[in-house]
């Protein structure tokens, strides 16, 4: 588990953690493609902006003309920067920390990232950004592999089946 994330509806965690920085990323390249395509389209428009016209007036032009436009490229213009930096801080953390959300927030509560110094942590899983990239997609590239851990194993850790996830196995 690394966080919920209420955006999406779903909680992120090791086997979907990638999927969820796919999506981020995804995301942006359509956001950019939108905006691209509704200023083309704003641009071509019988009701598009002369050079003699202000910029209130262009505005105030084209909302009449086409309000759902305006308001699409608004909506994604207003939404990328969140998505921008969003999906900045995981690829930040996933290759230059090797650190989750959760593990970010609370490393002062997890003994194996304290360093001895207050405030100053460090993941013992860091094998260099690249390497960490290629631990987070599964996939080798350039050389570099993946590292496959059992953490269960590592640690001891055994799933257990127990209440409500006892009955829905069922």
């Amino acid at each position: 588990f690394d966080h919920h994330c209420p955006w999406v509806g779903n909680c992120v965690g090791a086997t979907n953690h990638f999927s969820f920085l796919m999506f981020l990323l995804i995301l942006l390249v359509m956001q950019v493609w939108c905006t691209w395509g509704l200023l083309t389209f704003l641009t071509s428009c019988p009701c598009s902006c002369t050079p003699d016209q202000t910029w209130g007036e262009c505005v105030s032009q084209l909302a009449g003309c086409h309000p759902w436009i305006i308001f699409m490229l608004v909506f994604v213009l207003v939404n990328f920067p969140w998505n921008l930096f969003l999906a900045i801080c995981q690829v930040y953390q996933v290759s230059c920390l090797a650190m989750t959300t959760n593990e970010r927030i609370n490393a002062a509560r997890y003994k194996h990232f304290q360093t001895g110094r207050p405030g100053v942590f460090k993941s013992p899983f860091h094998r260099g950004w690249w390497n960490n990239l290629v631990d987070f997609s599964g996939w080798s590239f350039c050389g570099a592999r993946p590292e496959v851990v059992n953490w269960r194993e590592t640690w001891g850790v055994w799933e257990e089946r127990r209440g409500l996830v006892e009955f829905m196995d069922v």
